[in-house]
């Protein structure tokens, strides 16, 4: 999953060329992008140390994306909106604003 901001020279610098998201020092980033990664509530979560409140996430997403959103949206708030993809009938690219994870209800 690409993260794209002031730092993505470090990030690269870091762990050489690509490494797992995972392996990355958390830090907030302008755009956080990923294509065929994981369901989107996953990917929020690998996403959510990358996030500031003027963070971007885009995503393309697949033919799934309504069920991924309506399963997102239990855990998440975001601006949401989508754009039919160019490449491929059956995606569409998801752009996200405002993303929040939902206070846990107990």
């Amino acid at each position: 999953m690409p993260i794209y901001g002031a730092a993505t020279s470090s990030i690269r610098r870091s762990c050489g060329n690509w490494c797992r998201i995972e392996a990355v020092s958390p830090h907030p980033v302008d755009v956080v992008t990923a294509r065929a990664c994981a369901p989107l509530d996953r990917l929020l979560g690998l996403a959510e140390p990358f996030l500031a409140t003027d963070s971007e996430c885009l995503f393309l997403k697949g033919e799934r994306i309504e069920e991924e959103l309506t399963l997102a949206r239990k855990n998440w708030t975001m601006a949401v909106s989508i754009s039919e993809s160019r490449s491929d009938p059956r995606g569409v690219i998801l752009r996200l604003q405002q993303v929040a994870r939902e206070p846990r209800r107990g």
